[in-house]
């Protein structure tokens, strides 16, 4: 099925027996004959960049775009029966901002959410890491920061995504760095190179797919 791969993932290896999502969409998984516990691994999209302004920061010549907050992360062990199947979602990586107008003051927008990630069990039901937020666009101050996914949830297995960068040079959390002296860097990814969250700028990237990794155990 598109989507699937078996892949090394930040140097570990290929995790074996892994079915692991990488392309954003919706896939089903059936359970193995035998398993009644699956170890999961989610991460969610992460947030657009946003565009910086031209013209309107009191003189200046523009202010910064902000990064977008890379998705969150989640790594938990879920319980499940022989042969249901599962519903899995991979979410999308947040748009990027726009550019404005073309007004004396071109404002452009902010960039999209990124999409939760989720496993859907009849048994266990929904395992979810959120995607991170948009970052706003630079206006008469600097745009951003965003935050990371899940950034309200505490659960165990349960990791932030980062916060996107300030422009100007202030690093985001989580190890998410400046982009360029006017524009914030997006969230770090949180696992494996998903769901980073996108560079401010202009134009704005966008943020990265989500991730999910299901293995019987």
């Amino acid at each position: 099925m598109s989507g699937i791969s078996a892949i090394a993932i930040g140097g570990k290896g290929i995790r074996p027996n892994a079915s692991e999502y990488t392309a954003a969409g919706t896939f089903s998984y059936t359970v193995p004959s035998g398993v009644t516990s699956l170890e999961v691994i989610l991460v969610g999209g992460g947030g657009g960049g946003s565009n910086f302004n031209s013209g309107c920061n009191y003189g200046s010549s523009n202010s910064g775009g902000g990064g977008g907050g890379s998705g969150g992360y989640r790594s938990t062990t879920i319980a499940v029966k022989p042969h249901e199947v599962l519903t899995v979602i991979v979410g999308t990586g947040g748009a990027g901002g726009s550019v404005g107008s073309g007004d004396v003051c071109d404002y452009g927008t902010s960039g999209s959410s990124g999409g939760t990630s989720s496993i859907a069990s009849p048994t266990s039901g929904n395992t979810t890491a959120t995607g991170g937020d948009g970052a706003t666009p630079g206006w008469e101050f600097n745009g951003g920061p965003a935050y990371g996914g899940n950034q309200q949830n505490s659960s165990p297995g349960t990791r932030n995504g980062g916060y996107g960068g300030l422009p100007g040079g202030n690093d985001g959390a989580f190890g998410g760095n400046q982009g360029s002296p006017t524009n914030g860097a997006g969230g770090a990814s949180p696992y494996g190179g998903f769901g980073k969250g996108g560079d401010g700028g202009r134009p704005a990237p966008a943020g990265g797919t989500g991730f999910v990794s299901i293995r019987p155990i």
